[in-house]
């Protein structure tokens, strides 16, 4: 049956909805001289083009019947083709509705897929006119599905305080891909994550939220294809609103909600990568799927002297213009999909392109953060930024209620216990919280997640078994990746058979740890680094599909007696649920006399003088936490020196209260509860006491 248009529609939802007599099409397109919602069959054939003949403040709309649930749809937008000015239009190539909700098929990039013409081996020099490519890829090209009665989340969200919250870093498919307890069809699919295997450890660890890598279809850049690698972490999204069907087995929205659901039961929060910053088109040469066919001069920063360049603050080859209205929009609206999709916190890749401005600098009073902060499907969730890209650092401009990723922590803490190029004061400041820049003092709703190690450099493991990055499997003759990376080897570049070497090892991990769960902060772990799990070096690995990312859980690292992960899981799971029994320590309220107070100390339980403050390598350092109405302390004793050292506790302020150690670096096993004040600290290590 022929399709027509019977109703002017609606503007109000963006994308396909189904109505009683038929579908609503809107899209938004500023610059657009015509529109055409094209139908295809299963066999993506192109049946029908209906133009939208209405037009309502650049939104083009109008309700199409019959159309079904099921059926595959693309646009065709109409325009001018004069790249130098920013015009990108091409109907001949199907475009994918930016507000789909289900896909066809995950595109293959070949050269049908680009506006100008191309061909395998030859690509246009920058200079050279881009000559529009007349040929039609509607055979090949991704088509958006008309969707009904789309499942929701209808469980419970869980609600973790912050001063409880331990995150656990993972990718989908490196969490389960062999892990051997799973069937295989079930390995590196959402549904891995609901495996009793997956939750007892998870449990068993003792972290609350786990961050999931990005769960949104993404497609591999076409450099990657040529290198015969694909883009494994997913931070090159294709759509903002579809879950990845490669982590599905059957339909991926419900196969996603079923994950969470089954998370939220166990009481883990579920925290979700999302990229907002650029898409999936790439550079002026990249291809064309969506939004650059769309509306390339609303959807992208330009570079304002030639048009057919792009600003690349992403460093992925565009930027989204996130200071225009239909693209805030966009971004709202997809993040009110990731909540009916149950999640309970969304992590923002290059955060602080969320909030670009038409100079391309960094607006703290952005539109957007207003428009989230006023949503009610998305006040309630943790907002945690990355607050760098390539158009500067931000780290302590969010908004109150937003969490930041702290990289000066992550910096610091490796300067100063692996590479010893700080002072005390240098590592004082982040174990406190770096109040001066989230001033805890006078907001204390602003909080740093601490870390040492993510998907984004060197893992712990790596960190003390390499001196320097290797990533030649990148195929960048490892150009790829920071150089900056504050990593020993301890003798052995790379893996080692000597007990001693990997003993030394683990207890530098160990440091790194007790520094990460010592402090103000949220702490965030990366799978894997609690069972010693090496990406050989490579600290730039998001094109590696294989072993380098997927965790091992069947040969853990081993030499001689020294097991890496019998040694290191348990000590990571003690220090978990200590820190979450010990939460009013660490609960980032206001430091003051009358709640809680942090005071410091050199070995001796002396306080620190100002050569003690700053000097450089040999930091030997006491940190110690009063609760007074309480009569409750914890101390910790860093020494960072080549040697032993002779320390006294500090004394307490309370009646019969004593010390009792609760974590040592240097011991496999803590068993001592009446420890006499003078003791001997062995060198490179660290201790944490209570009081009792």
């Amino acid at each position: 049956m022929k399709k027509s248009i019977i109703a002017r529609g609606t503007t109000a939802k963006l994308g396909a909805h189904l109505l009683d007599k038929g579908v609503n099409f809107s899209l938004f397109s500023a610059h657009a001289e015509k529109v055409e919602v094209c139908f295809f069959d299963e066999n993506h054939q192109e049946t029908q083009r209906i133009a939208l003949p209405f037009v309502t403040k650049n939104i083009w709309h109008g309700v199409i019947s019959p159309v079904s649930p099921g059926e595959f749809y693309g646009y065709r937008v109409y325009g001018k083709w004069q790249p130098e000015l920013g015009y990108r239009f091409n109907h001949h190539k199907i475009l994918l509705d930016p507000y789909a909700k289900k896909i066809s098929h995950l595109p293959v990039l070949e050269p049908l897929f680009y506006g100008f013409k191309k061909d395998n081996n030859l690509i246009p020099s920058p200079d050279q006119d881009l000559v529009l490519d007349d040929r039609d890829n509607g055979r090949i090209a991704s088509k958006a599905v008309i969707c009904d009665n789309l499942a929701t989340h209808q469980g419970y969200n869980v609600v973790i305080p912050w001063s409880q919250t331990v995150i656990y870093e993972l990718h989908i498919k490196g969490m389960s891909q062999l892990c051997f307890d799973i069937d295989d069809s079930f390995r590196g699919k959402f549904t891995a994550l609901t495996h009793p295997t997956l939750i007892k450890k998870l449990k068993k660890l003792g972290v609350t939220s786990i961050k999931i890598m990005p769960p949104q279809v993404s497609i591999s850049e076409q450099g990657l294809l040529d290198k015969e690698l694909t883009n494994y972490w997913g931070y090159n999204p294709l759509n903002f609103f579809i879950p990845h069907p490669l982590y599905a087995n059957n339909d991926e929205r419900i196969d996603f909600i079923a994950m969470v659901t089954t998370l939220h039961n166990h009481g883990i929060e579920v925290l979700v990568d999302l990229v907002f910053n650029h898409t999936a088109e790439s550079d002026h040469l990249g291809p064309h799927l969506s939004f650059r066919g769309i509306d390339n001069l609303s959807y992208y920063i330009l570079d304002k002297d030639n048009p057919r360049f792009y600003q690349d603050h992403s460093g992925c080859g565009n930027t989204l213009k996130t200071y225009h209205p239909a693209v805030a929009r966009l971004i709202i609206d997809a993040l009110e999909e990731w909540a009916d999709l149950g999640v309970d916190g969304i992590r923002f890749d290059l955060g602080s392109l969320l909030a670009i401005d038409k100079e391309q600098g960094f607006d703290e009073n952005h539109p957007i953060f207003f428009m989230i902060e006023q949503n009610p499907k998305l006040n309630r969730l943790k907002m945690i930024a990355e607050p760098w890209s390539m158009n500067g650092h931000h780290l302590g401009s969010f908004p109150t209620g937003w969490a930041e990723l702290n990289d000066n922590f992550r910096d610091t803490i490796k300067k100063s216990a692996i590479n010893q190029l700080n002072s005390p004061k240098d590592l004082a400041h982040v174990l406190a919280g770096n109040d001066d820049i989230f001033s805890l003092n006078a907001r204390e709703d602003r909080r740093p997640i601490n870390y040492i190690a993510n998907h984004d450099g060197m893992n712990l493991m790596d960190l003390v078994s390499y001196q320097n990055k290797h990533n030649e499997a990148n195929g960048e003759d490892n150009r790829d990746g920071s150089n900056n990376n504050y990593s020993v080897n301890y003798g052995v570049e790379g893996f080692s058979d000597d007990e001693l070497v990997l003993a030394n090892r683990i207890k530098h991990i160990k440091n790194l740890l007790l520094m990460l769960f010592f402090s103000q902060g949220v702490p965030m772990i990366q799978a894997g680094d609690e069972s010693g799990h090496s990406r050989q070096g490579n600290n730039n690995p998001f094109c590696q599909d294989n072993q380098i990312n997927w965790l091992n859980w069947v040969n853990e690292e081993k030499v001689g007696e020294v097991d890496v992960h019998q040694i290191l899981s348990p000590f990571l799971a003690e220090l978990i649920n200590w820190r979450k029994s010990q939460f009013a320590f660490f609960s980032l309220r206001q430091i003051n006399r009358e709640f809680r107070q942090i005071h410091w100390y050199n070995h001796h339980a002396k306080e620190l003088s100002s050569t003690d403050w700053n000097q450089t390598k040999n930091i030997k350092l006491g940190m110690l936490y009063l609760l007074p109405a309480t009569k409750k302390g914890i101390y910790c004793l860093i020494n960072l020196t080549n040697h032993q050292i002779e320390f006294k506790l500090p004394d307490l302020p309370f009646e019969e209260v004593n010390w009792k150690l609760k974590f040592n670096s240097s011991l496999a096993h803590i068993d001592s509860q009446n420890e006499n004040l003078t003791q001997t600290q062995l060198e490179q290590s660290i201790m944490i006491w209570q009081s009792w």
